[in-house]
């Protein structure tokens, strides 16, 4: 009963994020429902394995990067990215933001998931579960298979072809990232 109680737990805590990223990677709702049940289901099965209950988000993280990451191959290509609201880049005044303000946070985050699309899915994937799902270095490092020196690298790698592809698109928009940080 106590192992059932413990699935319970794992599941009503990270279902939300668990789907999320697999949107994110995969771009698709019901390929993501899909998959989360998947990770739910192995997560069950080998729930006995896991040996350190605090480690549970990277185990699981692990487990939907490993299936998103059989499924780009299959695919053949990486598509990706829908971020909806968990991207935006809003910080709205106390008394609710006017249509203009929510148009531009809509355009930032349209700019937000075209940049994400153009980067690798290494870099994207760092991206994501560091900066969206807010897992550490460690945890990142047990879901990629990377120590978390590498993980830090490629963050930083990760975030400077971020940087450089937002760039490029506010150029080719006529804008600059003071524009940008202006709205």
């Amino acid at each position: 009963m106590a192992e059932h109680d413990e699935f319970e737990r794992l599941y009503k805590e990270h279902v939300d994020g668990i789907f999320r990223f697999i949107k994110q990677i995969l771009g698709n709702d019901d390929e993501a429902e899909e998959l989360t049940a998947e990770v739910f289901f192995r997560a069950y099965r080998s729930l006995s394995k896991l040996r350190n209950p605090n480690r549970a988000r990277a185990w699981l993280y692990r487990i939907a990067y490993n299936l998103c990451m059989d499924e780009l191959e299959r695919r053949g290509k990486a598509v990706i990215v829908p971020l909806d609201e968990e991207l935006k880049i809003a910080h709205p005044p106390a008394k609710g933001p006017s249509p203009q303000d929510v148009l531009e946070e809509e355009e930032i985050a349209a700019w937000v998931r075209e940049v994400l699309i153009r980067l690798s899915p290494g870099h994207r994937t760092a991206l994501i579960l560091g900066e969206v799902e807010g897992l550490s270095n460690r945890e990142i490092a047990e879901v990629m298979g990377k120590s978390p020196a590498a993980v830090k690298s490629l963050r930083q790698r990760a975030r400077k072809a971020f940087k450089r592809e937002m760039l490029r698109l506010l150029e080719k928009h006529g804008l600059t990232l003071d524009d940008l940080l202006k709205t």
